[in-house]
């Protein structure tokens, strides 16, 4: 049982890395710490094709491949906390991407807030 949980949280940490760094990669300039745009244009490709928020998706799989490796539930609390932490911050920062680009809420309506499919936006705000 001790395996699958070393495995499953490794695997975790190595997907959430590596989403992290194609983000960061596929930002370029857009890349801030702020929930407001800073004016270097809406990204909707690498993983913006298929998740708005996959920088906050990846770090989330991270912190869980952490929690999965120790096995403490205050590290699973943690991430539940860090979960809900992004998820406000999705919206919040969405009511300024929205302001910003015209054409966000189509692209909310196509794609997921932080995993594929899941969480469109409806067109009608």
């Amino acid at each position: 049982m001790l395996w699958r949980s070393v495995i499953v949280g490794l695997l975790l940490i190595v997907v959430g890395l590596a989403g992290v760094l194609w983000c960061a990669r596929s930002l370029g300039r857009s890349l801030t710490p702020l929930p407001e745009p800073n004016g270097a244009g809406l990204v909707v490709v690498g993983l913006y094709r298929w998740v708005r928020h996959p920088m906050y998706s990846s770090l989330v799989a991270m912190c869980l491949g952490v929690a999965a490796l120790t096995g403490v539930a205050w590290c699973y609390l943690t991430v539940a906390l860090l979960a809900a932490f992004f998820s406000a911050k999705a919206r919040y920062e969405e009511r300024y991407l929205i302001a910003t680009y015209p054409g966000y809420l189509a692209y909310g309506a196509r794609v997921g807030r932080f995993v594929p499919l899941v969480g469109r936006l409806r067109r009608a705000r």
